[in-house]
Order: structure tokens, then sequence, then C-alpha cells
């Protein structure tokens, strides 16, 4: 039931959340466009919102059903960026529609819940607490795993559409945040770092 209300009331949590206000008709007119022109993705709406604790340039897309996909630009990002790399950008968020990231994402938090469920309720087994905790902990890092390799498939599809605006936009990022140097990757980041990424772009 939870996983059926996240489907139609996310986004307006999300938005709730983030304070965050529709774009206008002309605006929303506009990118809309951007995105079916390199994608095929038509957003059912699109918002703006003030990006905190720290503001950065950031955009991320939620809504998993046909029809029923919103996308969320970051003020920072709206101003900092080019048209084109901003195009850029909503091609990588709608890469996650296209190639059904997040079907994958909770195909896998179903699949491992499911299992620690099955696991709990099982009669006990020597070790049975530390072995639930070491499952549940390689659990963690597989959905980090997951969703890191999901973002890097994102890169190079919004690369293959857009070339160096693309690249350009993630320079842009990464030395806002201070990325430009090669840094270890975080194992429960969700995201590889953003020399990581940009090293990535152009292997298969």
């Amino acid at each position: 039931a939870i996983l059926v209300a996240s489907l139609f009331l996310g986004p307006f949590f999300i938005r709730a959340f983030f304070s965050a206000t529709p774009l206008s008709v002309e605006e929303l007119r506009r990118w809309q466009q951007v995105a079916r022109r390199f994608t095929g993705v038509t957003f059912r709406r699109i918002f703006t919102y003030e990006s905190f604790p720290v503001k950065v340039l950031n955009a991320f897309v939620t809504g998993w059903l046909p029809g029923w996909h919103f996308l969320f630009l970051s003020r920072q990002l709206l101003q900092n960026l080019t048209e084109e790399e901003i195009g850029a950008v909503i091609a990588h968020e709608a890469a996650h529609i296209r190639q059904k990231h997040n079907y994958l994402m909770a195909g896998y938090l179903l699949f491992a819940s499911g299992l620690f469920y099955l696991l709990s309720e099982s009669s006990n087994f020597p070790a049975r607490e530390w072995l639930l905790l070491i499952f549940l902990l390689l659990g963690i890092l597989g959905f980090s795993l997951l969703s890191r390799h999901l973002e890097v498939r994102a890169d190079r599809y919004a690369f293959s559409l857009c070339g160096e605006a693309y690249r350009s936009a993630l320079l842009k990022l990464a030395s806002q945040e201070g990325e430009l140097k090669p840094l270890r990757t975080n194992f429960l980041s969700t995201h590889p770092p953003l020399s990581r990424r940009l090293s990535l772009l152009q292997e298969k």
C-alpha cells in the first residue's frame, strides 16, 4: 500500500517539502519541447525550487507511471547553466524514465525487503541477529551500488544525445562543489563523484 501510494502522491510530498513552484505556462512549454526533442519524454509538470541547506545546481525526476512524470530544477541550475546545458541535464533525468530506472530500484527494494522479512520471521538459528545485520548492511551497499550504476548509464545517455553540452554542465557542477580533483567513491553514496562521472562518459 505504501508503494502504491508513493506512485501517486510522491511528487506532491516532494513539492511541499521543497516549497517548489510550477514554471509558467510559457516556460513549461519551452522545456517540455526541449525534453521531447532530445528524448521523447513528456513531463506532466516542471517545478523550480530553492535548494537547501546548500545552494547547488541540481535536478531530479519523480513519478513512475506513464504520463505521471514530474521534473524538479533548482533555481541555481536555471540561473547558472546555458539553455543547451539545461537541456542536457533534462536529457539525463529523462534517461531515468526511458531506461526504467525507477522500476529497477523499486524491484530491488521489494526483493531485498521481502527477503529480509522472511529471514526475520524464520525460526531461530545460530547468530541470527548478526546474520540479519550483515544482510541489512549488504542490502544498503547493494542499493547504493545499483544507484551509482544507473547514474552512470543516465550520464552516458545524456552525453550521447547532447555531447559537450552535458560535459560542460557536469564541469560547472563539479567546479561549484569542489569535485574537479579525483575522489574516492563513498560506498554509501547514491552518486559517483563528479570527477569519476566525467571520466566515464565515453567508456563502454
